[in-house]
């Protein structure tokens, strides 16, 4: 007797990471869908082990505790996290800074062992890519990975599921990270539909959260919350990427502006797709084509 095999699409929920992931996964054979997603989850709960600050036993943590008293030998796929984060730092002017939470503690936005106040900015951090190894200048330096942290943990599963065969597949990790591929995924950004495929999307900005008022991203460049209103959507080739660009870009103060370092930043990577929405309505819509050549659309809505 011969049977058809007909694509099935399952979902599946999980918490990690202070947020709710959700995972689509489309197959033929159910039962390989559940153990994939399965581990999936493992994977997703072994980086929040080691990527989260606010685990005591983390990787994180541990540097955070040593590397200002002796360099620290960190695990390969982490350390290549570290050095984009760097990259993004020297590329965005600053505005994508892992130490500023080190200001964020000042504003209330999160009680812990450490002092109220601490130092912070890239410089203060010196990574050596030769032996793995990072060190901190001074004591009070501390690196929280956030958003970032996210988008590298959504990547690896991407990849995880690749490695499995999986045809077509979604994750996305709470409101702000996610990924699909397979084919074309739907997404919403502000009252606009627009589709996905083998890219990572992010969002970022005071819109989307903020804490008794306050936005919840510190702007390094003045050590408090940032006083920006947008919030911006950036579609690229993996979440990681899409939340460095889009935590950056929602850190300057003007509505709807579009800094210098975006534009370059496009016209060298391309493919990159960039949603700016304000409070009053502004729309400002930037892609890049495969010249990295860099459209723009404005729009304002009453």
């Amino acid at each position: 007797m011969h049977y058809h095999t007909h694509t099935m699409t399952l979902q599946f929920v999980h918490n990690a990471m202070g947020c709710e992931w959700d995972l689509t996964l489309a197959g033929e054979d159910r039962q390989t869908l559940y153990d994939v997603s399965v581990e999936v989850w493992e994977l997703i709960d072994r980086l929040d082990g080691q990527l989260s600050h606010y685990k005591e036993k983390s990787e994180i943590s541990y540097i955070n505790a040593v590397a200002a008293h002796e360099p620290v030998l960190v695990e390969p796929g982490l350390f290549q996290l570290l050095l984009f984060a760097r990259d993004m730092w020297e590329l965005t002017d600053g505005a994508l800074d892992i130490t500023a939470g080190a200001a964020g503690r000042k504003w209330g936005f999160e009680t812990g062992l450490l002092p109220s106040e601490g130092v912070y900015g890239m410089s203060h951090v010196t990574l050596d890519p030769d032996r793995r190894l990072i060190a901190f200048d001074d004591p009070g330096v501390r690196i929280e990975l956030g958003a970032l942290g996210k988008g590298y943990a959504v990547d690896r599963a991407i990849e995880l599921l690749g490695e499995r065969g999986i045809k077509a597949a979604f994750l996305s990790a709470g409101a702000s990270s996610a990924h699909g591929f397979g084919k074309p995924w739907p997404i919403r950004i502000g009252d606009r539909e627009v589709t996905i495929d083998n890219e990572g999307v992010s969002t970022s900005g005071p819109l989307e959260q903020s804490i008794e008022g306050r936005s919840h991203l510190i702007d390094p460049a003045t050590g408090e919350p940032s006083r920006s209103d947008v919030s911006v959507t950036v579609l690229a080739l993996t979440a990681l990427e899409a939340e460095a660009l889009s935590t950056a870009v929602a850190l300057r103060p003007t509505p709807a502006s579009i800094p210098d370092w975006l534009l370059s930043y496009m016209t060298l990577a391309p493919g990159i797709r960039v949603f700016v929405r304000d409070r009053s309505g502004g729309r400002t819509a930037l892609s890049s084509d495969e010249q990295g050549k860099v459209t723009r659309e404005e729009n304002h809505e009453t």
